[in-house]
């Protein structure tokens, strides 16, 4: 019987975990190239009180947006804008890499500068963490795995065209070059006060990431299933247990 039932278990885990992969399956939707190296173009500036604030030069960043699936899409002189995003939490150092985690925020990127001209994509983003090489000029701004949803956007039309429909959830990495002066913490748990360029990034996405209903109803019916048939098992050996009895 507990062969039976371990066996039940581990299907009905199958089956579900099945859908969540299927969930989780992301494919690039964007990618960014930064064009001007030498432009500050993303400042983080500190509170002096453990804090700060992270946000793009007024205009945007000057990129090449490449969409929307890798280089097979099409390619855009563009800006990307986003914060200013808020530091949430005391920056830590963890095997030489520093940690800091940031607020939630929206990004957009447009063929024109101050969100002018054509939209290429956009969305929100519950949250951010910056991690960087301790004194590296250097450092990723992770917007989180599957916490970005892309709600508009030339990009997002042509992705859900290939796709599958809404929703459109993933993750949003952009590497930073050119920090200066390095990324340090302070004693306060905050990071200094610097300057940087954006000089890539990758735009993730999954279309259609909540599983049909009656993709979850078949699920169901499933472990359902193999619940009958763990019953019927039981039944089966108390069957023989109670005939045993009786012949003894």
């Amino acid at each position: 019987m507990k062969v039976v039932t371990l066996l039940g278990r581990a299907a009905a885990l199958l089956a579900l975990t099945a859908l969540a992969a299927a969930a989780q399956a992301n494919s690039t939707i964007a990618q960014l190239t930064g064009t001007t190296p030498s432009v500050t173009d993303v400042t983080f500036t500190s509170n002096g009180t453990g804090g700060g604030t992270l946000v793009t030069s007024d205009g945007g960043v000057a990129v090449m947006a490449i969409g929307p699936i890798g280089g097979a899409g099409d390619t855009f002189a563009s800006f990307l804008n986003f914060g200013p995003i808020t530091q949430t939490g005391a920056a830590q150092s963890v095997g030489g890499v520093i940690v800091a985690p940031f607020s939630s925020g929206v990004f957009s990127i447009w063929t024109g500068s101050g969100n002018t001209g054509t939209l290429l994509l956009n969305g929100t983003f519950t949250s951010s963490t910056l991690t960087s090489a301790s004194g590296s000029s250097g450092s990723i701004l992770n917007f989180g795995l599957n916490s970005v949803t892309y709600t508009g956007g030339l990009f997002r039309t042509e992705f859900i065209a290939l796709n599958g429909g809404p929703p459109v959830i993933g993750n949003l990495a952009l590497s930073l070059a050119s920090i200066n002066p390095p990324v340090t913490i302070l004693g306060n748990g905050g990071l200094t006060s610097f300057s940087a360029s954006a000089d890539s990034g990758t735009f993730d996405a999954t279309a259609g990431t909540v599983p049909e209903p009656s993709e979850w109803a078949f699920a169901g019916l499933a472990v359902s299933g193999l619940g009958g048939l763990m019953v019927r098992a039981r039944r089966r050996m108390r069957g023989r247990t109670t005939t045993n009895l009786i012949r003894a």
